[in-house]
């Protein structure tokens, strides 16, 4: 049974123009105005409880109809219920009829005339300073207060209540603090607690009857950081999956980390799990390999960002393209990791090379590695494979005008070589000559576009020592 009658119904249809509507549909119409009414009802009763008000205003309604996508009330506002009894509704019965109303305020236009006008709102105006300069951030008042480093206390901040006129002697409850060695682990609920030692006790002591107004103090613990259940299942997982070398799982896990969004507070710890695992595993080429894997995914993941862990990404990265001991079987395919190794440290300088000159440390290193005459054959091949994955404009730089008398060392160490330096020897040659078709290539395409710097004969003369080394037959195929 619904709350409204049928007869209100006929009301509203007669007033829009139906004045023959069946008395069941009257019904159904009631019944479903009545739910529409206490739904819309219950909307604005939630309005009103986050504005912290018992009582629902109109303004709560119109929020109610608009999240609704209705018409809002017209002709009510919540600020004509505030102002005085003359402005609330009215009551009038005309018959069997009732009426609610709010009464119209009257306004003398005489006194409304004579005021005085409002003041001139100030105009919206923009002004600009500096954050930073060059990383600094200068000491304006504008700018937050700078706070000197030197003189905060690395360990626990003491916090003292009721500060008093002797608050100063804190520090000497500090000093007998740390004269006993009880730190935050020998609190209990962060209060100090009373020392064995008779000079640390008779120090509180005294400081204590100096500071009657002062409270007990409290130890400010060092927040560490933690991660949730899940985040600490996820990490176990994946760290033990990829020890155990299980192809299957491991395949997942990679997409895993190079796809999912929420792995940014675990990125410091894969960093430092990867740093410590190609420590420890030199020699165990699988688990280096997937280490290698684990960083090239999370560096090819959108959502990191691994800026502040370039320092812990780039060296297993780097231990993986030069070291000599990455298996203890020469027969196994460490050629394979290297490659990845200097794909994923490409990727790198390329990403952050401009921002933290990461990509001109790595050149040095690896040219030096190159043109030492006593390095391993195996680090020169992973420096070259890496200056090549840096670009060809690297090559250009530091290697394309050494190819001749790098060449003519490798010769010389590969005629005293034996037969498994014999095979390194050729896998050196054949990444040098692997940068030297990705050199000449890309020097091509720029004297093609008018785009090289280079004289025209500073390139013939690369291009004949090129030739001459490697043997026109061999060159051919791209010059």
């Amino acid at each position: 049974m619904s709350v409204l009658g049928k007869e209100t119904v006929k009301s509203f249809g007669e007033a829009i123009g139906h004045a023959d509507v069946a008395e069941d549909v009257c019904s159904l119409i009631a019944s479903d105005l009545e739910y529409r009414l206490r739904e819309l009802t219950q909307e604005a009763a939630k309005f009103a409880r986050q504005s912290k008000r018992r009582r629902v205003n109109p303004e709560d309604v119109n929020l109610a109809l608009r999240m609704r996508n209705l018409e809002p009330l017209y002709g009510y506002a919540s600020w004509s219920l505030m102002e005085g009894d003359e402005s609330k509704f009215g009551f009038r019965r005309a018959g069997n009829s009732e009426a609610y109303y709010l009464p119209d305020k009257v306004l003398d236009l005489t006194s409304l005339v004579n005021a005085e006008l409002p003041k001139v709102p100030v105009d919206v105006t923009l002004a600009s300073h500096w954050l930073a300069i060059e990383g600094v951030q200068p000491d304006i008042p504008q700018n937050p207060p700078l706070v000197d480093k030197s003189k905060e206390d690395c360990g626990p901040v003491g916090v003292v209540s009721n500060m008093g006129p002797g608050a100063s002697t804190l520090t000497a409850l500090e000093a007998a603090r740390t004269e006993t060695g009880q730190g935050a682990a020998g609190t209990t609920a962060g209060v100090v607690q009373h020392p064995s030692s008779g000079a640390a006790a008779a120090a509180i002591a005294a400081a204590a009857a100096a500071t009657p107004n002062v409270g007990p103090v409290v130890l400010k613990p060092i927040e560490k950081h933690e991660l949730s259940m899940e985040q600490q299942l996820y990490y176990a997982s994946i760290t033990q999956g990829l020890l155990d070398n299980d192809q299957e799982y491991c395949k997942h896990a990679f997409q895993s980390l190079a796809r999912d969004p929420g792995l940014h507070p675990l990125l410091p710890y894969f960093a430092q799990f990867v740093h410590q695992k190609v420590t420890e595993s030199l020699g165990n080429l699988a688990v280096l390999t997937n280490m290698a894997k684990l960083e090239s995914a999370l560096l090819s993941n959108k959502n990191l960002f691994p800026e502040l862990y370039l320092h812990q990404m780039l060296p297993p990265l780097l231990t993986c393209v030069v070291s000599k001991a990455l298996t203890s079987d020469p027969s196994e395919d460490h050629w394979a990791l290297r490659r990845l190794a200097a794909a994923t440290v490409a990727t790198v300088c390329h990403k952050f090379g401009d921002k933290y000159a990461v990509q001109a440390r790595v050149t040095k290193t690896m040219i030096n590695a190159v043109l030492k005459p006593d390095m391993a054959f195996v680090s020169q091949y992973g420096a070259l494979v890496q200056l090549t994955a840096l670009g060809p404009r690297v090559l250009d730089a530091v290697l394309v005008d050494n190819v001749k008398l790098f060449g003519e060392v490798l010769d010389k160490r590969k005629a005293v070589a034996d037969e498994l330096g014999k095979k390194e020897a050729g896998m050196v040659d054949e990444a040098l000559f692997n940068a030297c078709q990705t050199y000449v290539k890309w020097q091509q395409t720029e004297t093609a576009s008018l785009k090289s710097t280079l004289p025209t004969a500073d390139v013939q003369r690369r291009y004949a020592e090129i030739r001459e080394y490697f043997g026109g037959e061999r060159v051919s195929a791209f010059m």
